[in-house]
């Protein structure tokens, strides 16, 4: 082999490996959507058990084929939208079904809320990412992510939910401000990937986000908090026209 043929291979190795995450970084991410899978089948199985079973193979099979996707690098611009539209667009149907309406009504609100906590750990994760180069710093809390906030004010609002100290309106703002906060994140993380939508960010592209496992950030985690946030939504509009019949009546 000639010595051009090996500064070639040399930087083909290079490139493969800054699309791979450092371990512990990546052990962090692997575990948080595996837990926070199995937090999802188990509120659902307290529904149903067999709705539980379900979801428990609908997201297990996802998360194989997103991982498998990532290893041969299907998910290169454009195709990188794939995931969380395919997420989202599952999520909304399911949303739609009898089944889905039933088990939004039986779980508690405060818990709904309360689950964004794990956002904390995903943001932990993205400056463990950006302390050993796999991550630019706009994707943190050191630059343009404030998705902190949202994890870091969750149990503090279940908990005013659960005594009832908070109005559905005031639900709702808290809910719409954690989606504003998550898009900002979303719009940084897509223009800092490579590719025609890339921004002028400092630093190299975000190429770490189409490596398994932090490839199941936009394809489950991310489509989670929006869900959580519209579920908490429509909790809160369903319990403000609860009240307001109510109210009326005792007028």
């Amino acid at each position: 082999m000639d010595m051009a043929a090996v500064i070639v291979q040399t930087d083909m190795d290079l490139s493969l490996l800054s699309l791979a995450p450092a371990d512990s970084s990546a052990d962090l991410m692997a575990a948080l959507a595996v837990v926070m899978c199995l937090v999802v089948v188990a509120l659902a199985a307290r529904h149903s058990r067999k709705l539980g079973w379900q979801l428990a193979v609908a997201i297990s099979a996802w998360l194989g084929l997103t991982a498998l996707g990532a290893k041969v690098g299907f998910f290169e611009a454009p195709r990188f939208f794939v995931m969380p539209l395919v997420t989202l667009g599952a999520l909304f149907a399911f949303s739609r079904t009898p089944t889905a309406r039933a088990l939004f009504a039986a779980t508690p609100m405060h818990w709904v809320i309360g689950l964004q906590g794990f956002r904390v750990l995903v943001e932990l994760t993205l400056f463990a990412l950006w302390k050993e180069g796999h991550a630019p710093a706009q994707m943190t809390f050191e630059g343009r992510n404030f998705d902190i906030l949202v994890g870091l004010t969750a149990p503090l609002v279940a908990w005013l939910v659960s005594r009832e100290r908070l109005s559905p309106g005031q639900i709702i703002a808290w809910n719409a401000l954690g989606l504003s906060v998550l898009l900002n994140t979303i719009v940084t993380a897509v223009t800092s990937l490579p590719g025609p939508l890339h921004l002028d960010w400092p630093g190299a592209p975000f190429t770490a986000l189409v490596s398994w496992p932090v490839v199941w950030l936009p394809a489950f985690l991310a489509p989670l908090a929006i869900s959580l946030h519209v579920t908490s939504i429509r909790q809160a509009l369903a319990r403000r026209e609860n009240v307001m019949p109510q109210s009326e009546g005792q007028s």
